[in-house]
């Protein structure tokens, strides 16, 4: 399973053609020691203008050279170039047309290449009181072109939300109703409506979870639309705003329908599966929150991806403690951890949450235990 964005890099051999889009001034990949290329709708001039209002000044001068600019497609734009890997960071939700925006991207891939992506999950930005994006959506501005772009850019700017703060929403704390009668949201989008543009302003017009994203994928197979496999589709351990998704060109999905089918069946599993997983989640989380009600102090042992988890859904009263399981976390920049030994509590009645992978879970629990402690719970969270 993976944890962190740093395991999608196990997908990217820089030693043979990647292609990141849209890399702004963050890349994914750097060119240092590969052969890495970049690619963007617009070009470099283009996009110190249109981010030169949105973006400070240093981050506009940080914009990398852009190689190929996709006016067309990308088979166009890349010439005879063909790449082992296409990378691509919250991009997707902007493309014009869901579908045919992978149907390219399997154009200037090699056979068995890579498609690694990032991308935002809706339940933890301001797209979170929006629908999720339905096959049926895709498959029709797939077919009908621009005219059906228009209602799913008028959505975006009736129902976004001001606020993109995930704690908040990882919390609950954040509602639609602030935003019920603005009225100039609610012109602005009908406007949009009326006067649609196919521009390239930074429109969400495709919105998923990492679910959601496996369900698009396999019903476009469904349709055998699209010439690839489901490597790895998942949530990102440390707070939730985005999910990772790898898809693996295979073109014998498109002529083999026996091998097509059976690819569409595997996803379906893992889709079903996934939404089990997920209902207990929801529950163990609820069950969180009620064992720590009342309590003037709860501490957590765990890994430091989960702990920053569990204190952004417990709050910043929640403690962090450190034992002989795993070496303390080292306090990053703008995370409100204060990090305590087992010895340096003195209140044995406090409660504590074990937070840790089953492999090691039991150590924590012995050793806590041995130390004097008796409210313990532990907490091994499906999702990551």
């Amino acid at each position: 399973m993976m944890d962190t964005k740093q395991d999608l890099f196990r997908f990217i051999d820089k030693e043979k053609p990647v292609l990141e889009i849209g890399p702004l001034d963050v890349p994914m990949v750097t060119k240092s020691g590969g052969n890495v290329y970049y690619a963007d709708i617009r070009s470099n001039e283009e996009l110190t203008e249109h981010y030169r209002n949105v973006h400070n000044d240093e981050k506009v001068k940080k914009i990398v050279p852009i190689d190929f600019v996709v006016k067309s497609t990308y088979k166009e734009a890349v010439g005879g170039l063909r790449f082992q890997t296409v990378v691509s960071s919250h991009v997707i939700e902007h493309t014009f047309d869901f579908i045919r925006h992978l149907q390219e991207i399997g154009e200037i891939l090699n056979e068995s290449g890579h498609y690694v992506m990032r991308v935002p999950d809706k339940r933890h930005c301001f797209d979170h009181f929006r629908e999720i994006t339905p096959f049926r959506d895709a498959y029709d501005v797939y077919m009908n072109g621009e005219s059906a772009l228009k209602r799913l850019k008028m959505d975006y700017f009736m129902m976004k939300h001001p606020c993109n703060n995930p704690v908040g929403y990882l919390r609950g704390s954040v509602s639609y109703g602030t935003e019920l009668f603005n009225e100039e949201r609610f012109n602005l989008a009908q406007n949009q409506f009326r006067d649609f543009v196919k521009d390239s302003d930074p429109v969400h017009f495709w919105v998923f979870t990492s679910l959601s994203f496996m369900a698009l994928i396999r019903d476009c197979l469904l349709f055998n639309l699209i010439p690839f496999e489901l490597v790895f589709a998942h949530d990102s351990a440390n707070l939730p705003v985005e999910f990772y998704v790898v898809l693996k060109k295979n073109s014998e999905l498109t002529k083999n329908e026996v091998k097509r089918k059976a690819e569409i069946f595997r996803i379906n599993e893992i889709i079903e599966s996934r939404k089990s997983e997920n209902k207990n989640f929801d529950v163990k989380q609820s069950n969180l929150k009620n064992y720590v009600s009342g309590a003037e102090k709860v501490y957590i042992y765990g890994g430091a991806e989960k702990v920053k988890y569990l204190l952004h859904i417990l709050g910043e009263d929640a403690k962090y403690i450190t034992g002989a399981v795993f070496e303390p976390y080292c306090k990053k920049e703008g995370c409100c951890v204060q990090g305590y030994r087992l010895d340096e509590i003195e209140d044995k009645n406090s409660k504590i949450i074990v937070a840790l992978a089953e492999s090691v879970c039991s150590k924590a629990l012995q050793e806590l235990k041995d130390s004097g402690f008796v409210n313990i719970a532990t907490y091994l969270p499906l999702c990551f």
